[in-house]
């Protein structure tokens, strides 16, 4: 069961909503509105991973799991006292991971099949590897696991990020990766191909500016 707040009402799309209350307070205007995304909303860090900070309410936790049609990892956290929702149904993502001081009281307030607990995003993040499709919306305010929201929109992208690559889960392309290493070994080929005979009656090594080359 959805939980009624001022940002969500079952007859308005939460576009259409805002929508509704821009013409109500500039009725007159034939301009065609535009809506800007706020910061750190579906923020998109790489290809299989979002960053959805700016989610403080089960309104905004929907719209980001609807609107990607998600159905990775979702991790949430944060106090959910303030909204004091009950039975939140999640529908979509495959997992929620949920971290942090309040995590016990998320857990009793929300129904999904698969929900695993964790003391500390770092340890949350431990788990994961770069096949996941990452979601981190928390769905409720900072309370205790942050001083302030600032905090918590810097703390996971450099969280998990340097989890993953510390567990040599890097977050590259390996396909980008591997032909830059053949170009760089194959242009070594050529530099020894072409220099050696020089090289060697030069300084008596066939090697000198292959060396020279790989040190640089």
């Amino acid at each position: 069961m959805k939980s009624k707040t001022f940002f969500y009402n079952d007859e308005y799309q939460l576009k259409d909503f805002a929508f509704s209350i821009a013409k109500s307070l500039e009725p007159h205007t034939d301009e065609k509105l535009k809506l800007n995304e706020l910061p750190f909303r579906l923020q998109q860090l790489s290809k299989n991973i979002i960053n959805d900070s700016k989610s403080t309410n089960s309104s905004s936790l929907y719209y980001a799991i609807e609107k990607l049609n998600f159905s990775g990892v979702l991790i949430m956290c944060g106090n959910p006292n303030k909204e004091n929702y009950q039975n939140l149904i999640i529908n979509g993502p495959a997992k929620v991971l949920i971290f942090g001081k309040h995590r016990e009281d998320i857990k009793k307030r929300i129904i999904h099949k698969n929900i695993k607990l964790y003391s500390s995003l770092e340890s949350l993040v431990s788990s994961l590897n770069t096949n996941d499709q990452i979601l981190f919306s928390p769905g409720n305010p900072s309370g205790d696991d942050f001083s302030n929201f600032m905090e918590r929109v810097s703390i996971f992208p450099r969280s998990l990020r340097f989890t993953l690559i510390k567990n040599n889960n890097e977050l590259f392309d390996r396909y980008l990766v591997l032909p830059f290493l053949a170009l760089t070994c194959l242009s070594l080929v050529f530099i020894y191909s072409s220099s050696n005979v020089m090289a060697n009656e030069i300084y008596s090594d066939p090697y000198f500016f292959f060396k020279r080359q790989l040190l640089q």
